[in-house]
């Protein structure tokens, strides 16, 4: 979502080291106060050189340097949207905000906090609708 909002690149296009390189940047950037930014930066764009990401390690710098040169460093979507809100808020996939079962009981959007509790289930599957299905 954050890596969205910064890059022109659409997100199928960037190669998978680089985004995972920039998803740890931007942790760094906006959830690990005891880091700097700058050595955020710099360590993301070494680790793209280590990789031998050389064209990825400008688009990397620019990214993150957009990011902590920025006021609001990212905006949560609308919540009259709730499943991509809860998506982006608590870095779970859509579909299971959408059409999350426990059993044969649906829960509500609202009610999936998957990230900041401990899961209930041991095994999930897929049911014919693309809803995910818990099984306890």
């Amino acid at each position: 979502y954050i890596i969205r909002s910064y890059s022109k690149i659409p997100l199928r296009k960037i190669e998978t080291k680089t985004k995972n390189i920039l998803r740890l940047g931007i942790l760094q950037l906006l959830f690990m106060d005891k880091v700097p930014d700058s050595a955020a930066v710099n360590e993301s764009v070494n680790l793209a050189k280590k990789h031998k990401l050389q064209k990825s390690s400008g688009f990397i710098n620019g990214i993150l340097r957009n990011i902590t040169r920025a006021e609001d460093k990212y905006t949560l979507p609308d919540e009259k949207d709730r499943a991509r809100y809860l998506s982006v808020k608590y870095s779970v996939p859509e579909n299971i905000h959408r059409c999350a079962k426990i059993g044969s009981v649906r829960i509500s959007p609202a009610k999936v906090n998957l990230a900041s509790e401990k899961p209930v289930f041991r095994t999930y599957r897929k049911c014919g609708h693309g809803c995910i299905i818990l099984m306890l």
